[in-house]
């Protein structure tokens, strides 16, 4: 199952003179790809902070490891292949999800 929420970009979009509403399980994922565990005060053990990784060496399969913790506590299921990640010519990591959410 697919989540629908309001989407987000740098203002909420509206359509026809309401909030947008629309597939949103990939804006999920960034926004916990973003966030640092105990950001979501609710479920404090949701985030990953790959903000803080900027120009930092990385061990590619620890990070897939803690990818895919921190998205399993959002009910999304993935193995360690659907996750892809590098780095762009800024020395920003980039991650690529292929994950579904389990309901």
């Amino acid at each position: 199952m697919i989540a629908i929420d309001i989407i987000l970009n740098e203002d909420i979009e509206v359509e026809n003179g309401d909030f947008k509403i629309w597939f949103s399980d990939q804006q999920h994922i960034n926004h916990i790809l973003q966030a640092e565990p105990g950001q979501f005060y609710q479920y404090p053990e949701i985030g990953y902070g790959m903000n803080k990784l900027v120009n930092a060496n990385i061990n590619t399969q620890s990070e897939k490891q803690k990818i895919k913790k921190a998205l399993e506590e959002d009910n999304f299921s993935l193995g360690q292949d659907q996750i892809k990640i590098s780095k762009n010519s800024l020395g920003e990591m980039v991650v690529e999800i292929d994950a579904e959410r389990i309901w």
